[in-house]
Parts: C-alpha cells; structure tokens; sequence
C-alpha cells in the first residue's frame, strides 16, 4: 500500500489545476502546477518563519525557518498540533486574532485583512507576528477551514549573507564585505573595526569605499541597503 500524503503535502495538492468561483472584482484566481517539494524548498529558503493554520490554530504546515521558532525553548510552540505561545493570555490573543480574521474577511477582501502581536520571550526580545489573511482555491467550500498564514520575525536570529555575496553585488573587496557584515550586525563602526582587524582609520577609508560602492552616504542608510538585498533568503 502506498505511504499517505502528509497533511502540509495533501495541502499543497489540493493548488493543482483548481479554480476559485470569484466575484468579476476581486483579484484573478492564481493556479499553480509546481509541485509540492519544490514549493516547500522555496519556503524553506525564507529567514522568515511560515506557519500556515485554520481559524482554530492548528498547524497546517511550517516552514524551515519556523521549526526553529518553535523548538525554540520560549515564545511559540505547537502543543497538540496547534499553535500556542509560552502563556495562556497570548495563547487566548492568539486565538481572537484567528477568530477576527476569520470573521473579518466574510465582509472585507482577503488581501486586506490582517493583524499583528509581540510574543514576548523571556529575557530575549519579543517575537513579531503578523497574521494575515490566505486566498486559496480549494477555502471555498463550506466545509473547509479558511488557512491564515503567520509570519514570524526574530529579530535576534542572525542569517548572514555570505562574503561574496556582497562582492557580487556591489563589487566589494573581501576586506570591504567582512566590514559591511560586522555592521550589519549592529556593531558600531570602532567595533565593526577590532573586530576584522583594522585601525580605525582604515576602517573609516572603507566605510567611504563602501558607501561609493552601494550608493548611500550614511552608515545607517547602508545598513538598511544591507538587510533589504541580504536578508531575503537562508544561506544555511
């Protein structure tokens, strides 16, 4: 007998060669014929944490980035399938976010329902998480469970971007790549500078190489630059 699908792959099936009875003014119905491996790699290359669960938290499907949210030892974690933060007052916020969503989007289009919390950690800096409203093809029954998507930030996770990732874009040089990525970590330029192991004036020399190079005249406009084109994707 074959082995069944996985919920999260049973899921991603249900995308192929579906279509959505839409209203003449909401958004064409999107199809897809990728196949599920590959979808699921797309969302694994994301620093983001997707979790995909219905209006009663339970958890659809998680990707790469948000397992590691949630064996982190505090903030978010599945208990019983289903999504629930380390206490039970944002637990139950967590659910009325679901429920307002849900409730929300019978009357407003679905792009535009959407909600947000802090779930603190302790002694870490809170999570961000955004709930958001899906559209998908196969949510109109009504039977189904309408999916939201929660997509989560930890601003303490640090996924860097590799050295000659930063030479290839903006022609920098080794030295010139490792200083732009100890300041994208937060440090500050003397810091940034005993750090890779140059005086301060040096530092300050390629500081100016870098800012000619991506075009910005402040260190925190290019930090800004850095996170936008580095931060998109995992390169663990």
């Amino acid at each position: 007998m074959a082995e069944s699908s996985s919920q999260p792959e049973r899921f991603f099936n249900q995308f192929q060669d579906r279509r959505v009875d839409k209203d003449p003014e909401d958004e064409p119905a999107i199809q897809s014929d990728t196949p599920f491996e590959e979808i699921v790699e797309i969302l694994n290359c994301f620093p983001l944490g997707v979790i995909l669960v219905n209006d009663q938290a339970e958890i659809v499907f998680v990707n790469r980035s948000g397992q590691d949210i949630l064996a982190a030892p505090v903030g978010l974690k599945s208990t019983n399938g289903r999504l629930v933060a380390d206490n039970a007052a944002e637990t139950a916020r967590i659910g009325q976010l679901l429920q307002d969503i849900a409730c929300a989007r019978q009357n407003i289009p679905w792009k535009d329902v959407h909600r947000a919390m802090p779930i603190s950690r302790e002694n870490k800096r809170s999570l961000s998480a955004i709930f958001t409203s899906l559209q998908h093809p196969f949510s109109q029954s009504n039977n189904s469970r309408k999916l939201i998507g929660v997509f989560v930030t930890d601003s303490d996770q640090n996924h860097n971007a590799p050295e000659d990732i930063l030479k290839q874009l903006y022609g920098l040089t080794l030295t010139e790549s490792r200083l732009a990525l100890a300041l994208l970590h937060g440090q500050g330029l003397e810091r940034a500078a005993k750090q890779t192991g140059m005086k301060i004036n040096t530092a300050r020399t390629h500081l100016k190489h870098l800012f000619g190079k991506t075009g910005t005249k402040r260190q925190a406009e290019l930090v800004r630059l850095l996170i936008k084109c580095t931060a998109v994707i995992r390169f663990d």
